[in-house]
């Protein structure tokens, strides 16, 4: 049917996109001769740091995230413009399999928080933030961020939440933090999904 054959292209698309990301990135580490703990600051010495970090902060920034996508959306009615959500959200939200709703879960609990991380705040922001803009560093890839979802209703929330991300793997110069943060945010939202069928 069509709505199978556009699963498995977006399942086709997503699985080649992250990794291609992880092939990009892995050659650039070797490339520049660093190591993945040098570059992302890896440090797993205190896990329940980390994970507790994470945690909070992604609870600190879904009420306001959630917040952020409604007055995007009412603003959006208001001017009769009809908003979208991504794919991976429009799938989640019709009737798809067992197998399909663990692939979407296994995608944006897992694969996304990593790939996205590394790529974003782990290579592209302070890339440019060396280059002598740390401002556009901050911003750009926060807005970047935002548009690869393809998420209108969501584009300030999640511009919110990149920079929430940026900041706390400044502060703690370890990219598993906002990892963890990324990975609860999805998952708060990917349960609202799933119950919100």
């Amino acid at each position: 049917s069509d709505e199978t054959t556009k699963m498995v292209s977006m399942m086709v698309v997503t699985i080649s996109f992250q990794g291609a990301a992880l092939l990009w990135i892995r050659n650039f580490l070797k490339g520049e001769n660093i190591s993945w703990r040098d570059a992302f600051g890896f440090n797993f010495q205190n896990p329940q740091r980390i994970i507790v970090l994470g945690m909070v902060a992604a609870i600190v920034v879904l009420p306001i995230a959630w917040g952020l996508q409604q007055l995007t959306v009412w603003v959006m009615t208001l001017r009769n413009l009809h908003p979208e959500a991504q794919q991976v959200v429009q799938e989640l939200q019709k009737s798809v399999s067992l197998f399909q709703q663990i692939f979407l879960a296994v995608v944006a609990l897992i694969a996304a928080p990593i790939v996205e991380e590394l790529l974003f705040r782990g290579i592209i922001y302070p890339t440019i933030k060396r280059a002598g803009y740390p401002k556009l560093a901050l911003w750009g890839t926060s807005i970047l961020f935002s548009l690869t979802h393809q998420n209108t209703p969501a584009f300030l929330a999640l511009v919110f939440f990149a920079v929430i991300l940026t900041l706390l793997y400044e502060k703690t110069g370890n990219l598993f933090v906002p990892m963890i943060a990324h990975s609860c945010f999805n998952t708060a939202n990917f349960i609202l999904l799933l119950f919100a069928k």
